[in-house]
């Protein structure tokens, strides 16, 4: 972004769907659907280190060199704790609504642990997404989720067969849905989370202040 205000993100709308020519040969003209807008703000963090020049002459054991590498290890870990800040505080959308919302379509509060039954009602739910009237068709293919239950849903992603069934013949319904598995120990509980590729459905995303913008 190129300053310190708010700026505005659009969503477009869905097109209408195509129709045969008429007898004419002519196209018929269709609509496009309002976009949503959202906002997007960029801030500033930072830290100071003191280093002094008698410091950098007497560190022999290149102490301060370490210390640089940290201050790059700190940012990247300030950005990645934003994210999550951001997720787990379900921010309110332009429609008054949190991103999560059973009037969204996309929040399930029973609260079950990753299960064939319960990724694939999820698979459901975002097959389901509309705009407009129109569905999107929206395929899961990011999980992510605490560490406690990142290793379950490996092994369910990763098997042919289904884990959960004694018989070895079973196929596993929701094998290789997701082309990520993510678990962090940023989220606990029982929350869990599943995504659709960022290039076709993204849901976050994170600003930085333009390099032109810095005089």
């Amino acid at each position: 972004v190129s300053d310190f205000r708010d700026h505005n993100r659009y969503r477009m709308g869905s097109f209408s769907d195509l129709v045969p020519l008429n007898e004419n040969g002519e196209y018929v003209s269709g609509t496009l659907d309002d976009a949503n807008k959202e906002k997007v703000r960029a801030t500033t963090k930072g830290r100071m280190l003191n280093i002094s020049r008698q410091m950098v002459v007497n560190d022999d054991m290149g102490v301060i060199m370490d210390v640089t590498f940290g201050l790059g290890r700190s940012a990247d870990r300030t950005l990645e704790k934003d994210v999550y800040s951001a997720l787990l505080s379900n921010p309110v959308l332009n429609d008054g609504l949190p991103i999560f919302h059973a009037d969204h379509g996309n929040l399930v509060v029973s609260g079950a642990a990753p299960s064939v039954a319960t990724i694939d009602a999820g698979r459901q739910l975002m097959g389901s997404q509309t705009h407009a009237g129109e569905i999107l068709d929206i395929q899961p293919r990011i999980w992510l989720g605490p560490l406690s239950l990142g290793t379950s849903v490996r092994t369910l992603n990763s098997s042919a067969t289904n884990p959960e069934q004694s018989n070895p013949g079973v196929q596993n319904p929701v094998a290789g849905i997701f082309s990520d598995v993510v678990d962090t120990a940023r989220l606990t509980g029982a929350a869990w989370y599943m995504f659709a590729d960022p290039d076709d459905e993204p849901v976050l995303e994170v600003s930085f202040l333009s390099d032109s913008s810095v005089r």
